[in-house]
């Protein structure tokens, strides 16, 4: 019997299997002969699933291989940045460097000292203010023919200034008060606290008398008057010098 059911497997024509598709076969016949299947038809793979799975998982490599390539773009961007700015800092650093040496090995200028300077202030006593405006007005002829642009009378008070203004009255000669509101080069007769911020080549302080500067504020006032001097500075008085200008 055996032999004879042999004989009809053998005569049996092979089966058709197309693409992706599964054979049947009887258990027992001479292609599954001693596999020990449970049942009585078994399922063999057929050429196009495993095809199918090779390109799946050629697939799953090529995207891991795909991310551990942008993974390394990724570090080697990152790297390279820090790279350029490290250099960048590096080459300011030894620019910095390269300037503080030129700087060191530089010539420094060196300031000329004038070849003459101002000369002293001058004190003047008389033996009275009359005495003392008529040398002040010598002292204006000579401004006017010294070159000089400007000469300022300062004096402590208005009441002062008016009175040498009436003493001194003449071409180029001004009164600079509170409602002044212009005045021009040459001979202004003003107060010390108007002179403030002002500045003129010659400068008088008249009435420089212990009488007239004696307070602190007096001290100021002086102060004020003298610094106003750019190239010369005169200082008249009648009978006692200001203990200001001694002590």
């Amino acid at each position: 019997m055996a032999t004879a059911a042999s004989d009809a497997n053998a005569a049996l024509p092979p089966p058709l299997v197309g693409p992706g598709e599964t054979v049947l076969v009887p258990a027992g016949s001479a292609t599954l002969k001693g596999a020990g299947a449970a049942s009585p038809f078994e399922t063999l793979p057929s050429e196009g699933a495993a095809s199918e799975a090779e390109a799946r998982r050629l697939a799953a490599e090529k995207r891991r291989e795909k991310a551990a390539k942008d993974k390394a773009d990724r570090e080697t961007k990152v790297k390279s940045a820090a790279d350029q700015q490290a250099s960048a800092a590096r080459a300011e650093q030894d620019a910095q460097a390269r300037r503080r040496a030129e700087d060191a090995q530089r010539p420094r200028p060196t300031v000329a000292q004038p070849a003459t300077q101002a000369p002293a202030p001058v004190l003047a006593r008389f033996a009275s203010q009359a005495e003392e405006l008529q040398a002040i007005q010598g002292l204006v002829g000579t401004f006017r023919s010294s070159g000089n642009h400007s000469l300022g009378i300062i004096c402590k008070t208005q009441r002062q200034a008016t009175a040498a203004y009436q003493a001194l009255e003449g071409p180029g000669v001004q009164l600079l008060t509170e409602e002044s509101t212009t005045f021009q080069e040459g001979v202004i007769i003003t107060t010390a606290h108007l002179a403030k911020g002002l500045e003129f080549d010659e400068v008088i302080v008249p009435f420089a008398s212990a009488r007239t500067y004696h307070t602190e504020v007096d001290k100021s006032m002086l102060y004020v008057a003298c610094t106003r001097a750019m190239h010369q500075l005169t200082l008249t008085y009648s009978t006692e010098l200001t203990s200001i200008l001694t002590s």
